[in-house]
């Protein structure tokens, strides 16, 4: 056989083998599709797409996306924190240095993006108008995203629940693995902290997937360093860096999959040969945790068919097992961040709203 009929047939066989994985790929995705309501079915849950490099990461994130927009009588403005100065005013200064002293950048400079509701007639907001203080967590895996993609989310929170959000750019793996993202975000904490306070209103702490894990990471490390938080919203949050490892059937298979599940947690944790031993890594992997007893109360809101399900269910049952008020908002047929791609749905429409009354609920229960 001539070299050029070899390299054909093998080329055909190549093609052959990789148009029957695909195939089967799609009748998967076809068969899986059946589990979800009929309201959250949209044409890129059928693409085979997962992050599990950079490059992937960047296609998957332009894919998901969805243009984010402000909403009409919010004031956005974005904030260069200096870890040092905000950690020097901060009440839990020392605690919080001793976890930072023994990693390698310790405090960092860290950007946040404010969003601050306007009285009716678009007329400053007096802060006597302000019902809370919330900081928020954008998602994206650990490895994507950014702040400003959330400003529609964001600007939206601020106006339903009249409260300042503090949303943080945090540092993102591979580039910037653990502890990274947690400086970053307690930095912003113990900032959200003395806002809070100079207002007289309560703290929350809330984020989304990634962010959501990383806000709960957060409230961990704040609240044995002596932060005060009232209230933790975790919306499908990623808690577990054992998910993924084994497949759970109906589990996973949209948007957020085992394999990115992996990759994301793999790139986050790089560098814990590093970090072994420090006090700082028990903050790691928040569902690792075993005294949740003086953690925040919580609201946890997953959907049955997200891969986030079993982890998030559980880090509820652990909470309240602890005789810490917890809810876990269950949502059959829903995938990961349903409640962004189909947001106009029903469905995600009365999720978000659990959310909001769920937030106002913390709200006033902090100041009575």
């Amino acid at each position: 056989m001539s070299f050029g009929r070899a390299l054909l047939k093998g080329s055909a066989f190549g093609l052959a083998t990789f148009m029957a994985r695909e195939g089967a790929w799609i009748l998967h995705q076809r068969k899986a599709a059946q589990l979800v309501a009929p309201e959250l079915r949209v044409p890129r849950l059928y693409f085979p797409l997962s992050a599990h490099s950079k490059f992937s990461t960047k296609i998957v994130s332009a894919f998901v996306s969805k243009p984010t927009v402000l909403p009409e009588g919010v004031v956005v403005s974005e904030r260069n924190l200096d870890g040092p100065r905000v950690l020097s005013s901060s009440s839990a200064k020392a605690a919080i240095e001793d976890l930072f002293a023994q990693t390698p950048a310790g405090p960092n400079s860290v950007v946040v993006r404010e969003y601050w509701p306007l009285a009716s007639g678009n007329r400053p907001l007096e802060i006597a108008d302000v019902t809370s203080v919330v900081l928020w967590f954008h998602g994206g895996g650990l490895i994507s995203g950014t702040a400003r993609n959330n400003d529609g989310y964001c600007g939206r929170f601020a106006q339903r629940t009249r409260s300042a959000i503090i949303s943080v750019e945090y540092r993102l793996a591979p580039d910037y693995p653990f502890p990274a993202a947690l400086e970053d975000g307690v930095i912003a904490l113990a900032y959200s902290r003395q806002i809070a306070d100079e207002i007289g209103v309560p703290l929350l702490v809330s984020g989304a997937s990634a962010g959501g894990g990383l806000a709960a990471a957060v409230v961990q490390c704040g609240t044995d360093c002596g932060i005060s938080i009232d209230f933790q919203g975790l919306i499908y949050p990623m808690l577990n860096a054992r998910t993924g490892i084994q497949k759970v059937p109906g589990r996973g298979d949209f948007i957020w999959t085992a394999q990115a599940n992996q990759y994301g947690w793999a790139s986050y944790l790089r560098s814990m040969e590093v970090v072994r031993g420090l006090k700082i890594v028990q903050y790691a992997v928040p569902s690792d945790r075993s005294d949740f007893s003086r953690l925040p109360p919580a609201w946890i809101g997953c959907g049955e068919l997200d891969l986030f399900y079993g982890e998030s269910k559980t880090y509820a049952q652990r909470l309240s097992s602890s005789g810490v008020a917890a809810h876990f908002e269950s949502v059959p047929g829903m995938y990961h961040g349903a409640d962004a791609i189909v947001a106009e749905a029903p469905q995600m429409v009365q999720f978000t709203n659990h959310f909001i009354e769920a937030m106002n609920c913390a709200v006033k229960a902090a100041c009575n």
